[in-house]
């Protein structure tokens, strides 16, 4: 999993989020969460409808 910022507050909760909403998948097991800054997050990762907010629609 990639970070928008390297210095993000909420890194391990936003860790802690993803293995736990994951875990709760029928069908796996444990989970183990990487975060990694390559390749660094640019707003192209981002969903068409988050980009679509950002950039002012509804």
């Amino acid at each position: 999993m990639t970070l928008s910022t390297q210095g993000c507050p909420l890194h391990q909760m936003i860790k802690q989020w993803v293995q736990e909403a994951v875990e709760k998948i029928d069908g796996v097991g444990n989970v183990e969460v990487e975060v990694v800054w390559e390749p660094a997050w640019n707003i192209s990762m981002a969903d068409d409808n988050v980009k679509n907010i950002l950039a002012g629609g509804i």
